[in-house]
């Protein structure tokens, strides 16, 4: 057999061997996929995150009660909206962005363009609560006396907290916005109830009835005098008023 001839059987041979692309059978062959599964390595990464930054348990309680679960005696709005932005930590702009409503106004400066922000108080409305549907808004007067925001008249943040956390890179959270807000000078005043220490409106009640108890003793002991008669029931009257007077906080200086 010639060279020519050999090589033409080899070829023959090999077709034989070679399997179809399409089976005999009819059915397709089904291309198997591998999906790789997040390593364990992942999964703990994940994990360490999670635990470094948990979200943020927000200090939020009934509205305009400030976290606190008696009410004050001066809420603020504000600080329920803070409790509104979320759980994680915010730059200073995204809490510009949350507190106040920005716009940019262009204009000229003896010709010349220039721009400005122009920061108006945010409001918004209750969606659950007492307050359902009352619509409120975020001032900056607040803001300024929260001292969280300072502006110019420019706009731009030149003071408070947000500014400090603008210039050092920081972020935070709706707690500490809202603690800055609970140090407000207006949400820290706190009622005084005026009157008789209650030690001492009981000592004089006492009092009162002992003396109260001796004049109309001397009533009865004098009856016949009529002079003696008329200043005892004065006595007895004056003692009646003043204890009416102090039980009801009339008494004046």
């Amino acid at each position: 057999m010639s060279l020519k001839a050999l090589l033409r059987a080899g070829k023959e041979l090999l077709k034989a061997k070679k399997p179809s692309a399409t089976p005999t059978t009819g059915q397709q062959q089904r291309q198997i996929t591998y999906e790789p599964k997040p390593s364990q390595a992942q999964a703990k990464e994940l994990v360490t995150q999670e635990l470094k930054n948990p979200p943020v348990v927000l200090k939020k309680t009934k509205p305009l009660q400030m976290g606190d679960d008696m009410a004050p005696a001066f809420g603020s709005s504000t600080y329920d909206w803070a409790m509104r932005m979320g759980r994680s930590k915010y730059t200073a702009d995204e809490w510009l962005d949350h507190l106040t409503s920005t716009r940019k106004v262009n204009f000229k400066i003896f010709g010349k363009p220039a721009q400005k922000t122009v920061r108006e108080q945010k409001r918004f409305k209750y969606d659950s609560g007492p307050f359902a549907g009352k619509e409120v808004s975020v001032s900056k007067e607040e803001l300024f006396d929260s001292n969280l925001a300072v502006f110019n008249e420019m706009g731009d943040l030149t003071g408070g907290l947000l500014y400090a956390a603008k210039k050092f890179g920081l972020k935070l959270d709706a707690n500490e916005v809202g603690a800055m807000i609970k140090l407000n000078p207006i949400n820290r005043l706190k009622p005084i109830e005026l009157g008789v220490n209650k030690g001492a409106q009981e000592a004089f009640d006492v009092a009162n009835k002992n003396a109260k108890t001796y004049v109309q003793a001397l009533q009865v002991k004098h009856r016949g005098t009529d002079s003696l008669k008329r200043n005892l029931d004065e006595l007895q009257y004056q003692l009646h008023m003043m204890a009416y007077q102090v039980k009801h906080n009339l008494i004046h200086e």
